[in-house]
């Protein structure tokens, strides 16, 4: 399955958001997903 993964933004949690969404994708294709990673 491919996958887009929306993280950073302007707000004040952007370092959270990243190292959150960074997690996620790594666990996406440790599973065989196709993940892209977008910073906003």
């Amino acid at each position: 399955m491919k996958i887009v993964v929306l993280a950073g933004g302007i707000s004040p949690e952007r370092d959270v958001s990243l190292c959150s969404a960074s997690l996620i994708a790594n666990a996406l294709l440790s599973k065989g997903h196709e993940v892209a990673f977008v910073d906003v």
